[in-house]
């Protein structure tokens, strides 16, 4: 039978031993992030790279505050991702929750945003270290990092649905 969301189950997901080292990962990326943002932040130029082309030439340049618009970024989608986490019961799924299935529903939703969350933060942090030491990451290095996780991103994605579909 199918729930609306107002009347599907309301569980608690465990979380496993790889859930809590992803979630380990995710927060010392982002603590550790801060602590570099905030001690080198002083010692940044005036002016920094804001925005990239396709070539990997930068093609904006802007005050070092903007830096802190990612960092703000990278603090909401931590922030955010783990508040959703929270609530898996109101989420929009491929397949009915029904009873029998909403846990293991859950548990996939639930994890597809945790380890989302992780690919997110470092990937945020990745540009804010590349925005901050201009000159220790060269931009072929950068951009294989983005595409990396912007491929990484799209295969868990579509591992998520398929799995969900099941």
């Amino acid at each position: 039978m199918k729930l609306k969301i107002k009347d599907r189950p309301r569980y608690i997901i465990p979380l496993s031993v790889a859930d809590r080292i992803a979630e380990g990962v995710t927060a010392g990326v982002l603590l550790t992030i801060t602590v570099i943002f905030l001690f080198r932040y002083p010692s940044v130029e005036d002016q920094v790279a804001m925005h990239y082309d396709l070539a990997g030439n930068i093609d904006r340049m802007g005050d070092k505050s903007g830096i802190f618009f990612f960092f703000g970024i990278l603090i909401l989608l931590y922030a955010g991702m783990t508040f959703a986490q929270k609530f898996p019961h109101a989420f929009n799924y491929l397949t009915e929750i029904t009873e029998e299935n909403a846990k293991r529903q859950y548990t996939t939703a639930v994890r597809m945003i945790r380890w989302l969350k992780l690919m997110m933060v470092v990937l945020f942090s990745f540009i804010i270290l590349k925005t901050i030491f201009p000159d220790d990451i060269g931009n072929g290095v950068f951009f294989a990092v983005i595409i990396t996780f912007i491929i990484a991103t799209f295969i868990q994605m579509i591992g998520y649905f398929i799995k969900s579909g099941k």
